[in-house]
């Protein structure tokens, strides 16, 4: 079984939009090295100057380097037959495969991670970043963000693996290891295999146990696996997928309950990985406003008196846009309103009210047996839950195991939409009145 330790240098974070500044190759048997290989490469764009300040690589170092395409037959030789082992694979591997697709060339090569065989084999550190774990086993780092320095740091690392467990170089462990490199380094294919396949929201965390991102699929397992695919390339993709530590679930039993609570938990947490739905803030309004043969019901920014607000003006345009293929009412996009009469607003706005201020909506629920619920009191949703019809005597019953949800426009406009999908009853004024 041989072995090629790879370690590069780049301009950022992301194979997208991004390029290689530098590589370093080392060969190895499972015994001992067999061949060495460092370049400089110039990336032909600027390199940023936080990157310089950390690596030391600058435009002038990059100037009279060799193109990528120029190097790239000698790592194909240097890594064919061999599996590729870097630290936190992923990284290098996506950044060399991006550049030979470019030159029209398809890379392939099986993976190994160093950070994933490190959580095995010598577990229990608090991180196994290359500094880190280096500096817990003694290791010397020459040339620190430098691919040779590196990467030679990687070899010691690789090595003192192979003496703490020698049975890692048995096919099964590689195999294992093999299959398992599409997944970031601390989560494992039992996790994965162990979602759900129904609906629900699901939640990835950081190394330090916060939320990093939120979301909500109808299949948990099948939405979970397309965040870690490797062929997804946008750099927000890449930086996710390198920092997911941990996933857990919740199982909603609808989608639109997914979406409810999908909604409520971003405004709750804030994930870093969030960025729109994490807003707060409503920067725009519809406006109902009358016209001399007519009526304008207009997007701008918000004020008081909104009909209905939203977060970005992507979201007012896109609402507006369903309004007119729903109602048949033509859509002024490049000054954002539309000309409507009052019969039609009248049709529009009670589509956008609660049938009553007092509600119970149910749906499917999480397994054979039971149902979901929303709960709307005084015209606002104030929770969800899960109940099983032969346990339920009254309304009182439900109200009790009531969870939270925190209302906002969207999560109106989103429930507003999906009513249809659940069965309405009103609740009485006595809320204790039987239940049916």
């Amino acid at each position: 079984m041989k072995f090629s330790l790879i370690d590069i240098e780049t301009t950022g974070g992301s194979p997208r939009g991004n390029k290689i500044t530098e590589v370093a190759i080392i060969n190895h048997d499972g015994e001992k090295i067999e061949e060495t290989y460092s370049t400089l490469i110039n990336p032909e764009c600027s390199i940023p100057y936080f990157i310089t300040r950390m690596t030391g690589i600058s435009n002038k170092l990059v100037e009279d380097a060799p193109r990528f395409y120029q190097v790239a037959k000698k790592i194909v030789e240097m890594t064919e037959g061999r599996i590729f082992v870097a630290h936190n694979v992923r990284f290098d591997y996506e950044f060399i495969k991006k550049e030979f697709e470019e030159l029209g060339f398809v890379y392939q090569r099986p993976l190994l991670c160093t950070v994933r065989l490190g959580r095995k084999i010598i577990p229990g550190h608090k991180s196994y970043s290359l500094g880190k774990i280096c500096a817990d086993l003694g290791i010397d780092i020459q040339n620190r963000h430098r691919a040779m320095g590196d990467c030679e740091a990687m070899t010691t690392l690789f090595e003192h693996y192979l003496l703490v467990s020698p049975s890692m170089l048995e096919s099964s462990v590689v195999d294992t290891e093999l299959k398992e490199a599409i997944l970031p380094p601390q989560l494992k294919m039992e996790q994965i295999n162990a979602l759900p396949e129904a609906a629900g929201v699901y939640y990835f965390y950081n190394e330090s146990g916060e939320v990093l991102y939120v979301g909500k699929s109808c299949n948990i397992r099948s939405r979970v696996k397309t965040h870690l695919r490797a062929d997804t390339k946008s750099s927000k993709n890449t930086f996710l997928r390198n920092s997911i530590a941990d996933v857990s679930f919740t199982l909603t039993g609808t989608e639109t309950l997914a979406l409810l609570l999908e909604n409520s938990e971003i405004k709750a947490h804030r994930p870093q990985m969030n960025r729109a739905l994490k807003k707060d803030k409503f920067l725009y309004g519809l406006f109902l406003m009358e016209r001399p043969f007519g009526l304008q019901l207009k997007l701008k920014g918000v004020e008081a008196g909104a009909w209905m607000e939203f977060l970005t003006i992507k979201k007012g345009q896109r609402f507006l846009e369903q309004i007119s293929k729903n109602f048949g009412i033509p859509f002024h996009p490049d000054d954002r309103f539309m000309e409507l009469l009052p019969y039609q607003w009248q049709t529009l706005e009670k589509g956008f009210h609660y049938p009553s201020p007092d509600c119970v909506l149910t749906g499917a629920g999480r397994e054979a047996g039971e149902e979901s619920f929303l709960w709307l009191e005084e015209g606002v949703l104030k929770g969800y839950g899960f109940f099983r019809p032969e346990e339920i005597n009254c309304f009182d019953d439900m109200r009790d195991q009531l969870s939270p949800l925190a209302e906002n426009p969207e999560i109106k406009k989103i429930l507003l939409e999906n009513f249809s999908k659940f069965k309405l009853s009103e609740i009485p004024c006595e809320q204790s009145h039987d239940f049916d």
